[in-house]
């Protein structure tokens, strides 16, 4: 399956997790919001993102109120902004700019956004604020960054390193909020983390087992298989780099493999691309560069991903024991204390 037309897939999955009085207040502002998909799949599959940006753009302004409509308007337009940033940044700022419009409009209207949901807006407001930034546009871009960081916006990393913002350090403004913002990550860290471990034992209770294996080439086209990680607790993160909710899982797989690494972790990435070979390993091993991912990368096939029971979307991730023994599969992102939780508990095993 095409990456593009698993995204499409993937907004499907976003439409059914809105909770159902939003569904419902989006159906009296204009029809079933399923019709939107349907309006737009066609072009997703063959590849014309802008066309459908415009069918969803036209049907957000015919129903404004429309919360799905206004979330797959944020998603694909920060998905286009992404690809026209890699070739001009300048050309990407009103792309970025109208992804964190339609992200503004969804926060105003819809409070019961799940997790994905949430990442998303969060972010697209924060590369609204970078843009604006750009564009020498500074109070604006204060008022977009603190609405972002209110969002859930909590890449720590990304905020104190970005140079996109740099023109904004030195105002008492943006001390201010990143003192908050610091603050009000190490909180929710906290009750994450508490969460996490609390949920963990029942994700594993409700997990169904099913056999996987893999033998598939790394970007040298090196044959890499599960039984080369025998005795080891491996992470399987099926994703692509095209994703938005995978990238933003990277850097906590990174984090997690550099902690747990000495103490029996292993994480072998699964990428599906669209594109010629060449082409493909070249945008992962950029990626990869880019993000200092230390572990292995393979190229996904449809054999591999057809063992996984009722495949829905990017990312996907299995957790294996030492035995090799899927204990548990998770679909979309997670935040690092689940996927530390659920690490721990299987490395914790070894003396069982």
């Amino acid at each position: 399956m095409k990456p593009r037309s698993l995204f499409a897939a993937g907004l499907a999955l976003v439409l059914a997790g809105f909770a159902p009085a939003a569904v419902c207040r989006a159906q009296n502002e204009g029809g079933d919001p399923a019709e939107i998909l349907k309006l737009i799949q066609p072009d997703l599959q063959a590849g014309k993102v802008d066309d459908a940006i415009e069918k969803v753009e036209k049907f957000t302004k015919d129903n404004p109120k429309n919360v799905p409509a206004l979330f797959i308007l944020t998603a694909l337009t920060q998905q286009t902004a992404q690809q026209v940033s890699q070739a001009d940044r300048t050309k990407s700022i009103p792309v970025y700019l109208k992804s964190a419009e339609a992200a503004r409009k969804l926060r105003a209207l819809e409070k019961d956004l799940n997790p994905n949901q949430a990442k998303m807006v969060a972010t697209a407001l924060y590369n609204g604020a970078c843009s604006l930034a750009l564009d020498k546009k500074a109070d604006e871009a204060m008022k977009m960054l603190a609405e972002s960081i209110d969002a859930g916006f909590d890449e720590q990393k990304t905020f104190d390193t970005d140079n996109e913002i740099d023109s904004l350090r030195e105002r008492a403004d943006f001390k201010k909020l990143a003192d908050s913002m610091k603050s009000k990550k190490a909180e929710a860290e906290a009750k994450s983390a508490e969460k996490a471990i609390a949920e963990v034992p029942k994700l594993f209770k409700e997990h169904k087992a099913f056999p996987f294996s893999f033998s598939l080439p790394d970007l040298d086209d090196k044959k890499v298989s599960l039984d080369d990680y025998k005795g080891k607790v491996v992470i399987v993160d099926i994703w692509g780099t095209w994703c938005p909710p995978c990238r933003m899982e990277i850097p906590h797989f990174v984090d997690l493999h550099k902690k747990y690494k000495d103490k029996g972790l292993e994480i072998v990435g699964i990428n599906y691309e669209d594109g010629a070979p060449d082409e493909v390993k070249k945008v992962i091993k950029d990626f990869l560069a880019e993000n200092k991912v230390p572990y292995t990368c393979v190229i996904g096939d449809e054999k591999t991903q057809n063992q996984v029971p009722d495949f829905e979307g990017y990312p996907t991730t299995l957790f294996l024991d030492r035995t090799g023994k899927v204990r548990l599969k998770v679909v979309g992102y997670h935040e690092k204390p689940v996927l530390e939780a659920i690490i721990k508990t299987l490395l914790d095993e070894k003396a069982e």
